[in-house]
């Protein structure tokens, strides 16, 4: 999950805790999904989220860094609504974007956007009785574009005023994020042009960045910095002014906003270019599926090294780590260009030194890279931080996947190299006490206190509700280092390094024995959330124990246990899987790692469930999250409360939820997937198939265009009187065979 950060704050903690993972920006407070509740507000002393809640869902990005928050009343204004904005390289350039029509600020009858997010579109109610007054959005990588339009529909002239406010602050992300604000640049005021102002920053690091704001007419510039503009419109006549700001100087004119348009929405086909279709008879889970695909493609950039998903809006509009490589998991056997992407990056950042500032060790894969003044700077550790111990060895986890589905040996023996540091990482740098298993200790600088997905300061906890400290190891981590240590002898054989191959047979079956040993807990039925530093285990039901069975780690009979135990009263809402189970000592259904549910957790339930052979549990992860879609309107949030499901009340929104979250967006083909049981191997020209797991009312489901290297193939699953039956409809290239039955890891 995206950090948490301590920067800026200078929060007291207790409990001997750096306050870096506190930095959560999930509020306490919620609201329904559907229908509106009364606000419930948490008070609990140190351990209430401190970030406010986000106040907008106007959120739109471009390029590989440009974002821009817009408020509900379609102006961006930071004195009011403090994170709108328009973002660039994670600063805001823009700070503010408003108008007022014959000195009244506007008032918004209507507002819509597009399916794809280029667009943002706002009507006002008449400024004047006769005039109808529309302004709309769209984004480019340097700046935000404006096209506002006004109309006389009435058999008078009418004149209209409009007034132009601008200013760009030039904060960092982190200031906006975390008032107040220290150390920075130099900010310079507003000089007056012929077509509107310029506005001058120096930054810490000693470049100049200038903000503009450019019009496509020139504007009368009156008292405290407003552009004015008069319109006198006759009956039926249309006045339309192109408005641009951000970090472009030049002049717009009449296609500007159109162009804009255009080329954002020619962005956003871009990830999904290649991927195989989807068509579902099931209206409910098409909508689900359009909106995922629409939230995905606005999240994933293309990079210099392919298509890569960022974690979320508005926040973490940046490459992460850990949220990449799940997303490109929960999409590789229909779109395996995201993961491709997603390795690429990661390997050509990956550490080479030691840099405790950093938490760099040769080997490891980052975590996050941000590219604001603060990490450039060095006030914080995020220019490229590399505080997770999860990120490397699902990085080789997912080079595997990727192998076994594609079976392209150039781009194995080109990522190999990074992959066996990946490796070396985890038997030289991961375990830090030579027990067998991958640890990490708190950040004691200005980063993560828990760097594992759960990487809140109080998300690891034991029985009697005390936070673990020290060395901590948890459990899903060291599922996927045996994953990983399976999938390198997997690649290793395919290269022919055999010696390689057995010493990552060797430490995968070490830690199989050691890891069941020690982490399961027979008398409860599950496996400790994690060792603490006294290698005690935390005993306690939580939602961890979803990513051990797909890993391979849990014997079949454990791993039965474990899903039944997910399902459970105490870790099943009915909406998703609690973080932490309802009895446990620190539950707290609205406290983001110690209660909410994680939509993503439900996709990785579901790999489970598929590697299990329990179909019935996988029908009901699939049904109850679809059922969870559509009560947040088909977009899944980053994460919901975690009260019980109750008959004719909608689940409860997390308040504070990133809008848009790349792993959460992945659910739905990550479902679709396991409840098709479809698994491409390229390398046997196979697709394997078993719709066991498909909910009744799904089907029929198409599949068209599924590539394997050179080959396509579409196929249909549809219900008959002998169940569900797969049809090929088409095929192109050499022959692809459909095999029938659970695939079975080789």
């Amino acid at each position: 999950m995206p950090a948490r950060y301590n920067v800026i704050m200078g929060i007291d903690e207790e409990d001997g805790g750096n306050p870096a993972s506190r930095m959560s920006d999930k509020g306490p407070a919620h609201s329904t999904g559907a229908e509106s509740a009364p606000d419930e507000v948490f008070e609990l002393g140190n351990e209430a989220d401190p970030q406010r809640h986000i106040g907008t869902s106007r959120i739109f990005r471009a390029g590989s860094s440009a974002l821009a928050v817009i408020a509900e009343n379609g102006m961006i204004a930071s004195a009011k609504a403090g994170e709108t904005g328009l973002y660039v390289g994670d600063m805001r350039v823009v700070s503010t974007l408003s108008f007022t029509i014959n000195g009244t600020a506007p008032r918004v009858s209507k507002a819509r956007q597009d399916d794809t997010a280029t667009e943002f579109i706002f009507q006002f109610e008449p400024p004047v009785r006769q005039v109808e007054a529309e302004w709309a959005y769209t984004l480019r990588a340097d700046a935000i574009v404006g096209c506002l339009r006004l109309r006389n529909d009435g058999a008078a002239a009418a004149r209209i005023v409009t007034d132009f406010s601008f200013a760009a602050d030039h904060y960092d992300t982190f200031y906006v994020r975390f008032p107040p604000k220290p150390e920075r640049g130099v900010l310079h005021p507003a000089t007056l042009d012929q077509y509107g102002q310029t506005i001058r920053y120096e930054s810490l690091t000693g470049r100049e960045m200038f903000s503009f704001i450019r019009f496509s007419e020139e504007p009368l510039h009156v008292a405290n910095g407003l552009m004015r503009f008069n319109a006198n419109l006759s009956s039926q006549q249309t006045w339309q002014l192109i408005v641009q700001a951000g970090l472009d100087s030049a002049k717009p004119n009449a296609d500007s906003w159109q162009r804009a348009r255009t080329a954002l929405r020619n962005e956003r086909r871009i990830p999904f270019a290649g991927s195989a279709q989807i068509k579902t008879g099931n209206p409910r889970l098409s909508r689900w599926l359009r909106q995922s695909e629409n939230d995905l493609s606005a999240l994933t950039a293309n990079l210099d090294t392919g298509l890569y998903p960022y974690a979320g809006l508005p926040w973490f509009a940046v490459p992460f780590g850990r949220d990449a490589l799940i997303t490109g998991l929960e999409t590789i056997e229909l779109n395996p260009a995201v993961i491709q992407g997603v390795l690429l990056h990661q390997a050509k950042y990956q550490a080479r030194e030691t840099d405790v500032f950093r938490q760099a060790t040769p080997g490891k894969i980052m975590h996050e890279m941000r590219l604001g003044e603060t990490s450039a700077t060095g006030l914080n550790p995020y220019a490229r931080y590399y505080g997770s111990v999860d990120t490397t060895p699902l990085f080789v986890v997912a080079a595997g996947a990727y192998w076994q589905r594609t079976a392209d040996r150039s781009f194995l023996t080109a990522l190999w190299p990074n992959i066996d540091l990946a490796l070396h990482w985890m038997s030289d740098y991961g375990d830090l006490d030579d027990d067998g298993f991958i640890e990490y200790f708190a950040d004691p600088g200005k980063g993560l206190s828990n760097q594992a997905w759960k990487d809140s300061r109080d998300a690891i906890v034991d029985e009697n509700g005390d936070f673990a400290t020290g060395l901590i190891a948890v459990s899903e981590v060291q599922a996927y280092a045996y994953a990983a240590w399976r999938a390198g002898q997997a690649m290793a054989n395919a290269l022919g390094l055999n010696e390689r191959a057995a010493v990552c047979a060797a430490a995968a079956n070490k830690l199989y024995q050691r890891f069941n040993e020690v982490f399961w807990q027979e008398d409860m039925g599950i496996y400790a959330l994690a060792l603490d530093g006294s290698k005690k285990p935390c005993r306690v039901r939580a939602s961890n124990m979803a990513h051990l069975p797909w890993s391979g780690i849990v014997p079949p009979d454990r791993a039965q246990r474990v899903i039944n135990e997910l399902l459970g009263e105490r870790l099943f809402s009915g909406w998703g899987i609690r973080t932490l189970a309802a009895n446990e000592k620190r539950y707290n259904p609205a406290l983001y790692h110690r209660g909410p549910c994680w939509p993503h957790e439900m996709a990785i339930a579901a790999w489970s469930a598929r590697w299990t052979g329990d179909c019935r549990s996988l029908v009901r992860i699939a049904e109850t999250i679809l059922d969870t879609a559509e009560a947040f309107g088909y977009r899944l949030p980053e994460l919901l409360c975690g009260y019980p499901r109750t008959e004719g009340m909608q689940p409860v929104r997390y308040r504070s939820a990133n809008p848009l979250q790349s792993w959460a967006a992945g659910v739905a083909f990550a479902i679709l997937q396991s409840a098709l049981g479809l698994k491409v191997c390229a390398g046997r020209s196979e697709v394997w198939l078993d719709p066991s797991g498909l909910p009744p009312d799904w089907a029929p489901i198409e599949i068209h265009r599924l590539r394997l290297g050179a080959s396509l193939i579409s196929f249909r699953v549809e219900a008959s009187s002998h169940g569900l039956v797969v049809r090929v409809l088409d095929m192109e290239g050499s022959p692809v065979t459909i095999r029938r039955g659970r695939f079975v890891q080789p």
